[in-house]
This record gives C-alpha cells, structure tokens and sequence, in this order.
C-alpha cells in the first residue's frame, strides 16, 4: 500500500468511526437534547455543570413548568415532593449567579417558566463570571461524543448495577454529610468570626447588576416568584444578624410586584434554625435539614398557589 493511500484510507476509517460515534450518541440521546424528551425520566450522574448545561436546553423545558434556582443552598432539596407542581431544580453546586442565569436563559429559550422559586443567600451574588468551560454552547458538542459522556456511561451502568442514584430527574443530589463533629466545628468558628461576612459574603456590583437582569427576564416571562431566605444556624445569624437583616430588606426590595417572600430566619422557623443537625457547616443543610426545608417549601407553596394554574393546557384536555 502507497503511503498516499495509507493515509486517505486512514482518514476516511477516522471520518467513519467518528460518524458512527456521533450517529450512537445521537441515537441513544442520553440528555434528551437531540430528539426531545416529553415525558422521558432523564436524570444526572457525575458532572453537573455539563448536565443540567444540556438538560437545560431541552428535558426540563419539555418537562417542569416550574424551577428551584440558587447556588449549592438548594441543591439537595427535593422537588419531587412538590408533585402535582412540575418544579426542577436547577440550582448548581458553588454556583455565580452568572451560572445560575446561564442556565435559565437556556430555559426561557425554549418557553416561559410559569413557578420561579430562588434560594437566596449572599453567596450567589459575590461573585460572577464562568467557573468552568463546561457551562458554555461548545460544551454541547460534548454530548456527541467526548470523555465526559464516555465517564456518563460508565457510571450509568454502574449506578443502574448497584441501585444508586444520587440524582433524580427533578434536579435533586443527594450528597453525604460530614462527620457531626466537623459541623459543629464549621458553625462555630463562622459565629466567632466577626469578619465572617464581609469577607465571604459581601455582594459584588456587577453580580448585583446581572441578578436584576435576571429578574427583570422573568417579570417579562410572566414567571410566578417565590423568594425565600435561606436558613442559617441560629449562632450564626445572630452573630451576624445586622449583615443578613440588611441582605434581606435588599434582595426582597428588588423583586417584581407581586412577588413573595419567605424567610427561614424568623422566630416562627427556629425549629429549623436553632436545631444544628440540620446543617452540614455554616449554611449547607444536612440530609435531614433537607428533608425539613422541603417540607416548609410544600407549605409555603400550599398556602400561595392553586396546583390547577400550573397544569399543562394537554392535561387540562386530559380531565375534561
């Protein structure tokens, strides 16, 4: 064989197998990008940024009419337990608020949300900006073929082998919490630091800006928000009461009329607060703080909203 036809004969085997890679993962369309997703189950394994990147764009538009954001805060509330509301979480572990809004201006291409719930917390407005490549439209040709998918696979099958499954298809990641004497520790040294907030938490101005452009595209979605302030250990908001109290009267003036906002710091949620096994450290909720957050959630969406206004128009049809 001529080295000239060595080579062509080695393009045209690359171009082919590179062919058949991209026709399989197109074919299988784990992320329900390619050929839609109604009424499919799709849920995550590994690499969140990338996921909920692709499931975004597609699965959870065609699927949830409501969605949870914020950063790591809300990550592992359960929005399964919301049922019959169609809600997903889309909230991102250490997530900018710059992450956040790339993810729901993903949505909002496809259609307007008709439940936005925002976890707040300073932490989500400290900073902006793209922590990895993996949140970006370049990153979507990963689900043609990449290592990531290749990775998606290998812990598909063992996931699926094993029965575990840290995520659900609304978004939810179970995650474990540390020992209870790390917590603990975590907590205290948060509520004797009175540099805590200043230092970790302080709102910068252009991620400040970036959020009320997010508002401002959900009021003109039409969007339902729910506003509420996250739970922080009570030694933790009482050291530093002033800087959250003032956090709360800022991010609540913000939000469009008729919004709604819930706080899990008052005295009528110190159940919640004042019980130090609910957190992983100085923010983070435990599996069982989680659990309990969820359940305030439900009740806070019982009280304000009629389940019948968030049908889809075919179910609707479906009842008649």
């Amino acid at each position: 064989m001529t080295p000239r036809r060595f080579f062509l004969s080695s393009l045209i085997l690359t171009m082919l197998l590179a062919a058949s890679i991209v026709g399989a993962n197109v074919l299988v369309d784990t992320y329900g990008y390619f050929r839609g997703s109604s009424g499919r189950r799709v849920r995550m394994y590994y690499n969140e940024r990338l996921e909920k990147n692709l499931l975004s764009r597609r699965y959870v538009p065609e699927n949830f009419n409501g969605l949870l954001i914020g950063a790591s805060t809300s990550f592992n509330i359960d929005t399964a337990r919301f049922l019959p509301l169609r809600i997903y979480n889309l909230s991102i572990l250490a997530g900018t608020i710059t992450e956040v809004k790339w993810l729901v201006d993903n949505y909002l291409e496809v259609r307007e949300p008709r439940l936005v719930i925002i976890s707040m917390y300073p932490y989500m407005l400290r900073e902006r900006g793209m922590k990895t490549a993996y949140l970006s439209e370049s990153a979507v040709l990963g689900a043609l073929g990449s290592l990531d998918i290749l990775k998606r696979y290998a812990i598909a099958a063992w996931q699926d082998l094993s029965g575990e499954e840290p995520y659900n298809e609304f978004g939810y990641h179970e995650y474990e919490d540390p020992p209870r004497e790390r917590s603990l520790e975590l907590i205290r040294e948060k509520a004797q630091d009175p540099e805590f907030p200043d230092a970790e938490l302080a709102i910068d101005l252009f991620a400040w800006m970036e959020y009320l452009e997010l508002l401002r595209e959900l009021e003109r979605s039409g969007a339902r928000i729910i506003q509420y302030l996250h739970p922080i250990p009570r030694p933790v908001y009482e050291a530093h009461r002033a800087f959250f109290d003032r956090f709360a009267t800022l991010v609540t003036a913000a939000l469009p009329e008729g919004s709604i906002t819930v706080d899990f710091n008052t005295d009528a949620h110190r159940d919640l607060t004042e019980d130090l096994e609910n957190f992983q450290d100085e923010v983070h909720l435990s599996g069982k703080g989680s659990a309990l957050m969820g359940q305030k959630l439900h009740e806070v969406l019982v009280e304000h909203l009629n389940p019948a206004d968030f049908q889809e128009p075919e179910e609707e049809d479906e009842n008649e």
